[in-house]
């Protein structure tokens, strides 16, 4: 509406283009079987990207797994009509990606806090008088915060996504931003 369009997403940062200002309906869709090391998209998401453009849908970004599309209808036909194929879709793109890495980190995180806590019951002194280890021990409890809630946040919206599919119904996901 205010004449920016998104352009591309590259390493998590969003591109926009200068556009004339109009009103843009959005869809994000999830394809698990994209990859960011695919030097172009498949035969087969290629495709997907044809029926979506037949039904008024223009890519705007992909990411991966993750697609982004607009469509100038304020009305547009929905790209995906079934919650449960949607769901699968986000989950198995998180398998591939999310949730392994929010794993590792995590594993991570919890053993160097771990080695703080260790530090801080063997030699607190050693501990409390280094400004570096206090710094880096207080970072990696951050760390071990964001991951454990990040994976925590994700198995709930999961749970309430399958019940809300079992019933056929779309689950309306907030935001975590001020994470």
């Amino acid at each position: 509406a205010d004449g920016w369009l998104l352009e591309r997403v590259e390493n998590n940062i969003w591109h926009y283009r200068r556009t004339q200002p109009c009103r843009l309906r959005f869809s994000v869709v999830y394809y698990p079987g994209a990859s960011e090391l695919d030097p172009e998209p498949s035969e087969k998401q290629r495709t997907f990207y044809d029926f979506c453009e037949y039904a008024g849908w223009h890519l705007a970004a992909a990411s991966a797994q993750l697609q982004i599309f607009y469509n100038e209808d304020p009305d547009p036909l929905p790209i995906v009509t079934d919650p449960a194929l949607e769901l699968e879709a986000v989950h198995r793109s998180a398998k591939r990606g999310f949730l392994p890495a929010i794993g590792v980190m995590l594993a991570v995180s919890l053993l160097l806090a771990s080695m703080l806590v260790s530090s801080l019951l063997t030699d607190p002194i050693g501990l409390f008088s280094s400004a570096s280890n206090l710094f880096t021990g207080f970072v990696w409890l951050l760390l071990l915060v964001y991951c454990a809630s990040e994976l925590e946040g994700y198995l709930a919206w999961y749970v309430r996504a399958k019940k809300a599919a079992a019933r056929g119904e779309f689950l309306e996901t907030s935001s975590r931003i001020w994470l």
